[in-house]
C-alpha cells in the first residue's frame, strides 16, 4: 500500500460525509480542518498520510494538516483530539468520542 494515498477501502460515505461536512460549514480554517480529521479518523481513514492525502483533495494545505495532526495528538483529552498510536494511527480519545 502506498502510504500517501487513502486506504484502499476508502468508502465512499467518507467521500459523501466529507463533502457534506465541508460543504455546511462557514467556520476558519482551524475549525473545517480539526472537525473533517476527527470524521476521517471516525471512518477510518486513521494514518498521517492517508487523512492528509484525503484531506489535501480537498483542498487542505498537507502541512497544515501535518501540523494539526502532530499537535493536537496527545495523552490529555482536555489539551488534544486524537491519541498517536504505536503503530501510526490516530484515534479519538476514548474520553471524547
Amino acid at each position: 500500500m502506498n502510504p500517501t494515498k487513502p486506504h484502499p477501502n476508502y468508502p465512499d460515505a467518507i467521500d459523501r460525509d466529507l463533502d457534506a461536512l465541508l460543504a455546511a460549514l462557514e467556520g476558519n480554517k482551524y475549525d473545517r480542518a480539526v472537525l473533517a480529521i476527527g470524521l476521517c479518523i471516525e471512518h477510518g481513514i486513521d494514518t498521517g498520510p492517508a487523512i492528509i492525502a484525503a484531506l489535501k483533495s480537498r483542498g487542505f494545505n498537507s502541512r497544515y494538516i501535518g501540523y494539526l495532526l502532530h499537535e493536537l495528538s496527545g495523552p490529555d483529552p482536555a489539551r488534544h483530539f486524537w491519541l498517536r498510536h504505536e503503530s501510526g494511527a490516530y484515534s479519538c480519545h476514548p474520553d471524547t468520542a
